[in-house]
C-alpha cells in the first residue's frame, strides 16, 4: 500500500506543472467558498453582537402612520409621543419594568481640539436600564442630571479618540448648537460609537425645542404586555388594535429570528457560488486525466505487459485523481485560512469593537474535503476507466 501511494506521489513530482494546472481550478472554488462563507459568518456575527447590547426582554416601539382611525383619530397623522404618554403607559400597565423615550439628531460638535458630525440622542434614567452599557470612565447620568436638565453627557469612545485624541475628556466640555455640554461620562457599546447621551429635557432646550418624540424603549417581565400597549396607545391616539401601520415593534427575539432568516438565503447564496466554481475545477481536473491518460498510452501499456491487472490500472488513475483534488482543497483552505486571519488582524488593529473578525468556519471545512473526495472519485472515474480497458498491444503500439 504504501509503494502504491509512493509511486502517485512520483507520478505527481514528475508531471509538476500538469498538476499545478489541474489544482489551481478546485484551489480557487475552495478558496472562494471559505473566504466568502468566513465573511458571511462575520457579518452575522457582528449584527447578531450588536443585538446582544440590548436587554433581552427589550422592546422598541415606533410611531408611524395611522391607516385605521377611530374615535377622532386622523387617517395619514403621524404617532408622535410625549413623556406624559408613556408615563400614563406604566400606571395602566404595571408590568412594565422600565420605560424610556429616545430621541436623537445628527449635530456637529466641537471640543478645544477637535469637530466632528455626531448623534446626540435625549433619553431618561430608565434608559441605562434597558441597554446594556460599560462604563470606560467616569459616570453614568444620574438622578441628580435627569431632575435638574443639566447640560451634562456621556459620549463613546469613538467620540472620545475624535474629539479629545484619546486623552481623559471627563470635566471638559463639547459644544453643540453653541450650547456647551459637560462630560461626565465615556461609555463603550457596539451600536452606539458616534453618539453622545443627554438628559430627555436637556436634547429638547437644545437641540429639538419639541417635546414630542417618534421611539420610546420598554422591558417587561411578561409576554403579553405588547399587545396590551398597543390597545392603550389605539385609545390615546385614535387608531384601531388592528392598524399595524401605526406602530412598529422590534423586539430582541424578532430581530435575532430576522437575522437567521436573511443569513440563512445568504449561506445559500454562498454555497451556490463555491460550489458552482468547484465545479468548473472538478471538471477541468477530470478533462486533463484524461489528456494525461492519453499521454501515458505507452506506459500503460508496458505496465498491463509486465502483468498489471485492469483493476491496478483503475486504481491508480482515480488514486492520482484523489490526490490531486485533495492537495488542491488543501491549497485553497490554507490560502482562504490565512486571508481570514489577515482580515481579522486588520479588524483588530484598527480597533472596530463592533465587527467580528471572520474565522474559518470548521463545519464548512469539513464537508468542503468530504466534497472533494467524492468530486475526486467521481472526475477519475472516467479517465480510470479509460486507462483499464486498453489493449497492451494497441497501448504499446500508440506513439
Amino acid at each position: 500500500m504504501f509503494d502504491f501511494w509512493a509511486e502517485i506521489l512520483e507520478h505527481i513530482r514528475v508531471r509538476a506543472n500538469q498538476t499545478l494546472s489541474s489544482c489551481i481550478g478546485i484551489a480557487w472554488g475552495i478558496f472562494i467558498m471559505v473566504v466568502l462563507v468566513g465573511v458571511g459568518n462575520c457579518v452575522e456575527g457582528s449584527l447578531t453582537k450588536l443585538l446582544t447590547n440590548e436587554r433581552n426582554n427589550s422592546v422598541t416601539v415606533m410611531g408611524r402612520t395611522i391607516t385605521k382611525p377611530m374615535k377622532g383619530g386622523v387617517e395619514g397623522a403621524t404617532v408622535q409621543f410625549e413623556k406624559q404618554d408613556i408615563s400614563d403607559l406604566c400606571i395602566a400597565i404595571p408590568e412594565i419594568d422600565g420605560i424610556s423615550p429616545y430621541t436623537s439628531s445628527f449635530v456637529n460638535v466641537r471640543s478645544d481640539n477637535s469637530y466632528g458630525n455626531f448623534e446626540i440622542a435625549g433619553v431618561d434614567q430608565p434608559f441605562f436600564n434597558v441597554q446594556k452599557m460599560e462604563l470606560v470612565d467616569g459616570r453614568l447620568l444620574n438622578h441628580s442630571d435627569f431632575a435638574n436638565h443639566e447640560k451634562n453627557v456621556m459620549i463613546s469612545t469613538y467620540m472620545r479618540d475624535v474629539l479629545f485624541d484619546r486623552k481623559d475628556p471627563i470635566g471638559k466640555y463639547v459644544v453643540v448648537n453653541d450650547i456647551a455640554f459637560k462630560v461626565v461620562g465615556v461609555f463603550s457599546i457596539l451600536m452606539y460609537d458616534r453618539i453622545m447621551i443627554t438628559p430627555f429635557d436637556s436634547f429638547v432646550s437644545a437641540v429639538n425645542n419639541t417635546p414630542k418624540f417618534n421611539t420610546f424603549i420598554y422591558t417587561s417581565g411578561s409576554h403579553n404586555v405588547k399587545q396590551r400597549v398597543k390597545n392603550f396607545l389605539g385609545s390615546r391616539f385614535g387608531f384601531e388594535p388592528g392598524d399595524n401601520n401605526a406602530l412598529y415593534f422590534q423586539t430582541y427575539e424578532e430581530s435575532l429570528e430576522s437575522i437567521d432568516q436573511v443569513f440563512n438565503y445568504v449561506r445559500y447564496f454562498l454555497w451556490f457560488i463555491g460550489v458552482s466554481t468547484l465545479v468548473g475545477g472538478i471538471i477541468g481536473i477530470a478533462n486533463i486525466m484524461v489528456a494525461n491518460v492519453r499521454e501515458r498510452t505507452r506506459e500503460i501499456g508496458v505496465r498491463m505487459a509486465v502483468g498489471a491487472t485492469p483493476q491496478s490500472i483503475k486504481n491508480l488513475i482515480l488514486g492520482e485523481t484523489i490526490v490531486i483534488t485533495l492537495m488542491a482543497g488543501a491549497i485553497g483552505i490554507s490560502v482562504g485560512w490565512m486571508l481570514l486571519e489577515l482580515i481579522g488582524m486588520l479588524i483588530d488593529a484598527m480597533g472596530v469593537d463592533s465587527v467580528v473578525a471572520p474565522s474559518l468556519d470548521v463545519t464548512t471545512t469539513f464537508f468542503s474535503m468530504i466534497v472533494l473526495l467524492i468530486a475526486g472519485l467521481v472526475s477519475g472515474l472516467r479517465p480510470a476507466t479509460m486507462a483499464s480497458e486498453m489493449k497492451p498491444i494497441e497501448a504499446l503500439q500508440s506513439e
